[in-house]
């Protein structure tokens, strides 16, 4: 089991392992969604977005949210 000070030695070396296996990252963005639609129940909205990850694929996803 590593400890803090285990970690505290290794995670320079962890973190380029890390970047190493992930590859290239894309930057970071601010997405501009859109809502495909809404529907409205008993105290909350759903609604389902989609929105371009930055390298050219879409993401789908449904946001719940409390009518307070």
């Amino acid at each position: 089991m590593m400890t803090l000070s285990d970690w505290q030695t290794q995670r320079d070396e962890i973190r380029a392992t890390l970047n190493r296996l992930l590859g290239d990252v894309p930057p970071a963005f601010t997405p501009q969604y859109e809502v495909a639609y809404r529907s409205q129940r008993d105290g909350y909205a759903i609604e389902k977005i989609t929105f371009k990850n930055g390298v050219d694929d879409t993401v789908y996803g449904y946001l719940l949210l409390p009518d307070d």
